[in-house]
């Protein structure tokens, strides 16, 4: 199973090669981009892309170890310098072609775009029940929650 942090790495790659953005891959982007990620490999790899959680927070889905990596970016940028590592990736070849189709599914929305579309999701929407929209929530949006939601999609 791959490690969150190079699935952030592979999306980071992905969107150095592209041209035109409607944002850059600011953490706010890549965190919704990690969710998708992960959300789709439960559904179709039947397992999860990484074994970090997901927190239901303010702003959508957040896995926290990322945050806490990249929390001094603030709005800025994250690029294929901020990684300890380079070259190769820790990722099977069926990662990678799936992070691929996340990423190519989502690279035209921005950071704000996916952060409105992660809150009209149950899975988010539900780890947040009895919490107000700004609130500090560490819910977590478990596995079976987005796999639920995120078959309906795939009908």
């Amino acid at each position: 199973m791959a490690r969150a942090i190079e699935v952030a790495r592979y999306l980071v790659h992905l969107a150095a090669d592209v041209g035109d953005e409607p944002d850059y891959l600011s953490h706010l982007r890549l965190q919704k981009l990690l969710y998708y990620a992960q959300a789709w490999s439960l559904v179709a790899l039947d397992r999860p892309m990484f074994p970090d959680s997901i927190e239901a927070w303010a702003h959508g889905p957040v896995v926290p170890a990322i945050y806490r990596q990249f929390n001094e970016k603030g709005r800025r940028a994250i690029t294929q310098d901020d990684f300890e590592t380079s070259g190769d990736f820790d990722l099977t070849g069926e990662d990678c072609d799936l992070i691929q189709s996340v990423w190519e599914t989502f690279k035209d929305h921005s950071a704000l775009s996916l952060r409105k579309m992660t809150h009209e999701e149950p899975p988010w929407i539900n780890a947040r029940i009895g919490y107000g929209d700004a609130d500090r929530c560490e819910a977590e949006i478990t596995l079976e929650a987005m796999k639920a939601y995120f078959l309906t999609l795939a009908d």
